[in-house]
This record gives structure tokens, sequence and C-alpha cells, in this order.
């Protein structure tokens, strides 16, 4: 009953997101990513466009790591966000002018001129769009961040099939479509996050351990794009259809699991898929040299194109619960992933056609892979909040819980006091769900209070309650409400209603404040 039920929610859900007109416009980004494909990659006609996409690339990187730069030293303010629209509209149609001008007149100058001013633009124009995804509730993120990924795919299928200049001309509609659609999603009010800004308290360490496991997957991916002889390798029909639809499918996939069928998504999942979909790519390029290189070639592809929402919807997390702008944590990270696959496409470009460098750098291919998953692989890459994750960890001191971020850290409260926040993705303004916190800091031990209790295995023997009613009951004790909780773990408002009675029930009590009171001795 309660799959059937969950599943008729997450649908009944997705139509009214994408019944939105307003929440329509954040679709806007894909035709950012449209006009990427065709200026920076060639419409993916082929697995890559030789030194057009090398140089745009390091354009591309070395102008999100001076935004970065620009934004950590002096914030960017509220007017200055608004003008990338306009900015990255200009500056995208003049790159898609410059390239069909080379193309035309077969200026190979020209071309590179207008690859430079691309990987200008397309930094700007997909950078606009970070402080409106920052402002969205992870439900809408994830939505709309992997349908935008999946709609792109199709719309650059498209364009590959069209004649070359054809294809130039119509991106070059792109920038106009992405400036309507930011300015539109720039009306949608922003909803505070409910666990505060955690992330400032990331240690380096695993801050470290994320760059570099970004940079070295990326690093693969560069190696692999361009292997075994260093050149971009055509893509045919099979072969485009392949790339493109298999990233739509996997968005598809992304969107079902975490909206409809409202299962818990994590890093870890979103990572496992990417590595999945990597390491298939290159088994067919080791195993089947020659006759399958090209489809080879285009699953790394998927798994390069995945990588993007995968980022997109990780760093719009880290953002959301950050005091740092927005442009500083996508510039950074987003560099990290350009700039060390273009070193690995420069890399194989230059070695690819001796088969004992080939040797070794296939060797190089499969360890880069193998770090990032050493690297990546885990449940909680960040340990200040586990990404994507509901609550933050709790730090423990002498068997009570911190509060990081102004809230108590996935703990049940060792009084009656209650911690509220408000929704995500509801309107603030209900005092009964406004956030109120008692303190930060460790909690002073209680002489002669006996241990807490492992509250999952102590409330599932004692009372008999769910691995779901548990997930309910957990931020249900912290004073969420039920609109949080049904953001939270991807159901509605109505089967969380359907839990906390079920769970009051069988604690045999009658409000929260009896709730609280009965489970006093427990800590998740």
């Amino acid at each position: 009953m309660e799959d059937g039920n969950t599943g008729r929610d997450g649908a009944a859900l997705l139509r009214r997101a994408l019944g939105s007109p307003l929440l329509l416009s954040l679709l806007g980004l894909a035709a950012t990513r449209v006009w990427l494909q065709c200026n920076m990659f060639g419409s993916y006609a082929q697995s890559d466009d030789g030194i057009v996409s090398v140089v745009s690339n390091a354009f591309y990187g070395g102008t999100m790591v001076v935004a970065a730069l620009i934004a950590h030293f002096r914030r960017p303010s509220a007017a200055a966000e608004r003008a990338m629209g306009p900015l990255s509209f200009l500056v995208m149609t003049v790159a898609t002018l410059v390239i069909i001008a080379g193309k035309e007149s077969g200026v190979h100058g020209t071309v590179i001129g207008g690859a430079v001013i691309a990987g200008i633009g397309g930094a700007v124009g997909g950078g606009m769009w970070t402080v409106v995804y920052r402002r969205l509730p992870l439900t809408q993120a994830v939505l709309y961040g992997f349908a935008s990924l999946g709609l792109g795919s199709l719309g650059g299928l498209a364009f590959s099939f069209l004649p070359n200049l054809a294809s130039y001309v119509a991106s070059a509609f792109m920038p106009a479509v992405a400036l309507l659609g930011f300015q539109q999603s720039l009306k949608i009010p922003e909803v505070p996050p409910a666990a505060g800004a955690v992330y400032d308290r990331e240690p380096g360490r695993s801050v470290v351990r994320f760059f570099a496991g970004i940079a070295a997957f990326s690093f693969a991916l560069g190696i692999a794009r361009g292997f075994p002889v260093g050149e971009a390798i055509p893509f045919d029909a099979g072969m485009r259809l392949l790339h493109q639809l298999g990233v739509a499918a996997l968005s598809a996939f992304v969107i079902w699991w975490a909206i409809v069928a409202r299962r818990r998504l994590s890093f870890k999942l979103l990572w496992g898929l990417e590595v999945a979909v990597m390491a298939l790519g290159i088994v067919l390029l080791a195993l089947f040299p020659g006759s399958l290189t090209g489809a080879g070639v285009a699953i790394i592809n998927i798994a390069d194109t995945f990588m993007l929402g995968v980022l997109w919807v990780t760093l719009q997390d880290v953002a959301r619960h950050s005091t740092r702008h927005v442009y500083v944590i996508y510039g950074a990270a987003w560099a990290a992933r350009v700039v060390f696959r273009n070193v690995g496409r420069i890399l194989i470009a230059v070695v690819g056609s001796s088969m004992t460098a080939l040797t070794s750098l296939a060797a190089v291919l499969v360890f880069a892979v193998a770090l990032s998953m050493v690297l990546l692989l885990s449940s909680n890459v960040l340990v200040a909040r586990p990404l994507f994750g509901a609550k933050v960890l709790a730090e423990k001191a002498g068997g009570t819980g911190r509060t990081v971020g102004g809230q108590q850290g996935g703990c049940f409260p060792a009084t009656g006091s209650v911690v509220s926040t408000s929704a995500e993705g509801r309107a603030i303004g209900r005092s009964e769900e406004r956030a109120t916190v008692d303190g930060e800091g460790d909690a002073p031990a209680v002489p002669g209070e006996p241990p807490a209790l492992d509250a999952r295995t102590e409330l599932r023997e004692r009372f008999g309650l769910s691995e779901r009613e548990l997930e309910v009951l957990e931020p249900l004790s912290q004073g969420r409400s039920k609109a949080y909780i049904a953001d939270m773990l991807f159901i509605s408002e109505n089967t969380v209603r359907a839990h906390v009675k079920r769970i009051y029930a069988k604690l045999d009590v009658h409000n929260r404040q009896e709730l609280l009171d009965r489970l006093g001795p427990y800590r998740f």
C-alpha cells in the first residue's frame, strides 16, 4: 500500500511541478547546454571538435577560475548577478557568429578566435543559472536539473543531424531562449534552507578529497575521449543516438528514482552510476579495439555528460548550505572538472600516435578512474552534511549531541524542547514553523542520567516501528513540520500524516509533547 501511495504521490508531484509556468522557465538551462554542444563540441557529430574543443575548454575553465576568485574576494551584488543574463546572451551570440564566419571563410584563426569567445561565453552562460538554482529546495533542483540535462541531450541530438551551417545558425537562438528563461526564473522566490550553512564547517581534508576525486575522474575522461589515436572520433547516427539517448535515459531514471518513486537520492548512488558507465566504456575500448571503439567512446561521452547533472545538483546542495557565494563553489569545482579533463585530452593528443606510450596511458586511465572511486564512492564524501542528506551528522561528545549549523545534529533532543525549522519548498511565514534554536555547542551532561540508547534498534524492537516510520520519527522529534519531512523523504504530506498517526498509535501518545517525553532516553 505504501509503495503504491508513494508512486502516486510522486507522479502527482511531477505533474504539478511540470505544470507551473514559472518553474518551467528553469528548463532554460537546457538551451544553454544545447548551445554548448553546438559551439564547443561540434554538436557531438564526433567525440568532440578537436582543437576547437581544447581551446574553448581552456578558456571555459580559466574563466571559471577567475570568476571564483573575484567572487571570493568581492561578493557580487544582486544587480551583478542579474547582469550575467544579458552578458551571456551577448558573448554567446558573438561567439557563434565568429565561428560561423570562420567556418564559412575557411580561416582557421577566426574559428579559433570564436572558440576562445565560446569558452568565455559558456562559463558565463552556465554560471548565471547557479544563482537561480541555489534558491531551490532539493526536490525542484533535482527535477529541473536533470530534466534540463535530458532535454539538452535530445536537442543536441536533433542539431547534430542538421547541416553544419544550419546547426550553428539554429544554436544562435539558444542564448536568447536561455536569457528569457533566466529572467523569468529570477521571479521564483528564494526559500531559505532549513539546515543552515553547515558546509562552512567542512574540514579541509574532505574538501581536498572531493576536488581530487573530481580532478582524477575528469583527467580520465579527457584521455578516454581521444583514445586511442589522440584525435576526435566521428560518430555515425547510431553512436549519436547511443550517447544522447543514454544521457536522457539516465536523467529520466534519476527523476523517477527521486521524484516519482521517492527513494533516497545519494551522492554514492549518482557517482556509482557515473563510474559504472565509464567502466563499461573503458572495457569496450580495451577488449574490442577497432570494432567497438566508437561505441566505447560514445559510452564514455555518456559518463562525461551525465557528470554535468551529478555535479550540478551536488554543488547546488553545497552552495545552498554555505555562506560562500555560489560562483565560488561552482566555479572552483567546475574548473577542476574542465581543466583536468582538458589536460587529459591534450595528453592523449600528444602521445596517442605512439603505441608504447599508449599502453602506459591506458594504465594511467584505469588508475585515474580507480582513484576517483576510492575518493568519492563513499556515502559521506563530505562530513558536515551528507550530500543530499536530510539531516546533519551529530557530533557526539560525552554521549550528547552538538548542534551543527544551528540545528540538533541528527539526534533526538534529550529534553522536551522542540527545535522546529521551516520546510524547504514551502512559504516562509507560518509562525508555528519558524526556526527556533535553544542554543549551540555541547549540551551539558546530566549527572546520573542513563546512557543514550540506540534509537533505531530499541524503537524497532520495543514498539514495532517500520524503517519508514523511523525515518519519519527522527525529524518529527526534532520539531520538523510535516511539509519539511515530505520534502526530505520525497513523499506527500498526506503520506507523512498517515505515518505520524501510526507512530502515535504504536507509542501510545497523543501529541508531540508526549512523543518527546516518551523518546527522552533515545538517540539516533
